[in-house]
């Protein structure tokens, strides 16, 4: 592991001021967003909101998600990354600090929308931008190192916003004012992202990359049953994952009847884990490819869900808990990197925002039902329902992309 981090440092030398600042940008939308989520659903269940009305509320931001995913991927295409990152990080923050203030389910929902809305064209503007900024021999660890750092603050974001909320709870007597103040601080960390993009130096294009950029240019020449192989899988595993995933914190409060600051805990160590496993990925694809890579971390992750489902004994739930959020998620910069390279630079920004406005389409569809589900069939019928998905996706990314030659 020491000689991991000895080659992280020096590619991180080498990294452009660009995604330095890039990094650290999201380092602190991390933080912020990590302290908000943990919390959320809690919040919401400390309001008397049942599953099914926050798998709605939880649904509503990814719609919001779908409908902004592929109109932000047009401006990323004329290279307009910048006040995308800057905007985004803006209103993302506003709306964060109106979840912390208004308890009014209205309110909640707006808010929700509008997170929905400008987190997805930031998140649709990442790899582009980290493609743009990156040379072949770095651009590896750069998607790396920029997962593994958004886990790492995850770590922090969990403790602070687990531990904060106790605190504060106890402190003031009030478990929703707990709540409202602790989400407050994500809205700052998040607040705080703004300073360093306002510092990145945006690459002007030449006369020919701008007619380069020609968005109908773009969609014409688009490989569609290129794309369709990108997109299914994802497609399934979101519709896998909205079953159960939100919903996780719950899981552990009803079910095990764990403390917030104990689930903070616990899903700071999921951090910790995955950013060591997102570490060790670029390395692991150097050795067996990225397509391998990308199969078995997936795959063996699948048994994990199930014992989520059955056991009944707390301590194997745990590591079931943590080995499953390692391995499904240490292959994100891997796939990242795979799906930029599987297109051309042109369809970059597109297959970006497709695959996740896909992913957040599932998502949506079966985070509504999946509280519904955990409501009225408690949680292994959706435990069930996110092992068939994941096993599907794994299965037909294998059949599409195990002949593929690697660049």
């Amino acid at each position: 592991m020491v000689s991991v981090f000895k080659k992280y440092n020096y590619h991180f030398n080498q990294f452009s001021h660009n995604i330095k600042l890039f990094m650290l940008g999201s380092f602190f939308i991390s933080v912020g967003g990590n302290i908000i989520w943990l919390l959320f659903n809690l919040y919401l269940k400390s309001l008397q909101i049942n599953e099914s009305t926050i798998g709605n509320i939880l649904s509503l931001r990814s719609i919001a998600a779908i409908l902004i995913a592929l109109p932000a991927s047009f401006v990323v295409l004329k290279d307009k990354v910048k006040p995308i990152l800057i905007f985004s990080s803006i209103i993302n923050s506003i709306f964060f600090f109106f979840l912390g203030i208004f308890s009014n389910i209205y309110f909640i929902f707006i808010s929700s929308f509008f997170v929905g809305l400008f987190s997805t064209t930031y998140q649709v503007a990442t790899s582009p931008f980290i493609m743009r900024n990156t040379s072949k021999n770095e651009r590896a660890y750069v998607f790396g190192l920029n997962a593994a750092s958004a886990n790492f603050s995850g770590i922090i974001g969990s403790i602070i916003g687990g531990f904060s909320r106790d605190v504060l709870a106890k402190s003031l007597n009030s478990e929703i004012i707990g709540y409202k103040i602790a989400i407050i601080y994500g809205a700052f960390f998040s607040v705080l992202s703004i300073f360093p993009f306002l510092k990145i130096k945006p690459k002007i294009p030449t006369r020919e990359e701008k007619k380069e950029l020609s968005i109908l240019t773009h969609i014409k020449n688009i490989n569609y049953i290129k794309f369709i192989k990108l997109i299914l899988p994802g497609f399934i595993i979101g519709l896998g994952a909205g079953m159960t995933i939100p919903f996780i914190n719950l899981y552990f409060k009803n079910v095990w009847k764990l403390s917030d600051g104990v689930i903070g805990i616990l899903f700071g160590f999921g951090q910790l884990s995955t950013f060591l496993g997102m570490l060790l990925s670029p390395l692991i694809a150097t050795k067996i490819g990225k397509t391998k890579t990308i199969v078995l971390t997936q795959g063996f992750s699948i048994p994990f869900i199930l014992i989520l489902a059955y056991l009944k004994f707390l301590p194997a739930v745990i590591i079931a808990y943590l080995v499953r959020q390692t391995l499904m998620n240490m292959n994100t910069p891997v796939s990242d990197q795979f799906t930029m390279e599987y297109v051309s630079e042109h369809e970059q920004p597109i297959i970006n925002a497709l695959k996740m406005l896909s992913w957040t389409a599932s998502w949506a569809i079966s985070a509504s039902v999946g509280g519904y589900m955990i409501e009225n069939y408690g949680f292994t019928s959706s435990f069930l329902f996110t092992t068939t998905c994941y096993t599907i996706a794994t299965i037909l990314f294998f059949i599409f992309f195990h002949k593929f030659k690697e660049k």
